[in-house]
């Protein structure tokens, strides 16, 4: 099971995210976060980039749970306008999954995001973060996951403790188990653990769920049993095992 009190996000409808590199299961993982969250039971929108879907354009059925299917669509890199009729159209759409949406024009993207703001709704992304493209720099306050180089630009705020809105100097990775280990952007293949040139991919296979969030040295570096330590807000009913400064 996810832990969903890593998932730290902004008042209002949620932003949630899963990102990662190629092959691992990000969708089925926001789709499980979504279920979690209680949304199973709501109407999901699922929008993917046309160049990327594999049963070819105008597919309508995107992304597959157990024996079920997500209804979704297929729109234009950079424009939205068809995603956005369905949302007028389909007033009990709450929850909008943006697959591959790294794949989208990045200002497409923040209006269609704008919209669903305006209408409420929640909104859960998955899709690859590297050097020639990723999240769009305003998106970063928004996001509670996030995979990247380790990067002050690219860490955007602190999610670690429950309002610490600190600038994130550094990403740190907090694997299911209650394990929190750094991100490393020099790690290579590590006895199977840590697959990646940069550090930003973990082997499914040995760790099928780790999440990155963005985290400032206060909040990461505070003392077992602090006020507000992290380590308590990590927890997940598994004693933590080992903990590791960045």
């Amino acid at each position: 099971m996810i832990d969903l009190r890593l998932f730290t996000v902004i008042p209002g409808p949620e932003f949630y995210g899963v990102f990662g590199v190629m092959g691992g299961n990000k969708t089925k993982r926001i789709v499980t976060i979504g279920d979690q969250l209680g949304y199973g039971d709501i109407k999901y929108l699922a929008v993917k980039p046309r160049n990327n879907i594999r049963g070819g354009e105008g597919l309508d059925r995107i992304i597959a749970r157990d024996n079920t299917w997500i209804p979704g669509m297929t729109v234009p890199e950079d424009d939205f306008s068809t995603a956005t009729q369905a949302l007028d159209r389909d007033l009990k759409i709450q929850v909008v999954i943006i697959d591959e949406y790294h794949m989208f024009e990045p200002r497409a993207l923040l209006k269609f995001i704008e919209e669903t703001r305006v209408r409420r709704l929640h909104v859960l992304f998955c899709g690859l973060v590297s050097d020639s493209g990723g999240v769009p720099f305003e998106l970063y306050p928004h996001l509670s996951s996030l995979v990247g180089e380790n990067r002050e630009d690219m860490a955007g705020y602190c999610k670690v403790t429950p309002g610490c809105n600190r600038k994130a100097s550094f990403n740190q990775a907090i694997f299911l188990n209650g394990t929190l280990v750094p991100y490393d952007p020099t790690a290579r293949r590590r006895k199977g653990n840590v697959i990646s040139d940069k550090g930003s991919a973990i082997s499914e296979e040995k760790i099928p769920d780790i999440k990155y969030i963005p985290a400032c040295s206060h909040c990461f570096r505070l003392p077992p049993g602090a006020p507000a330590s992290p380590l308590d807000y990590l927890r997940t009913g598994e004693e933590l095992t080992k903990v590791k400064r960045i």
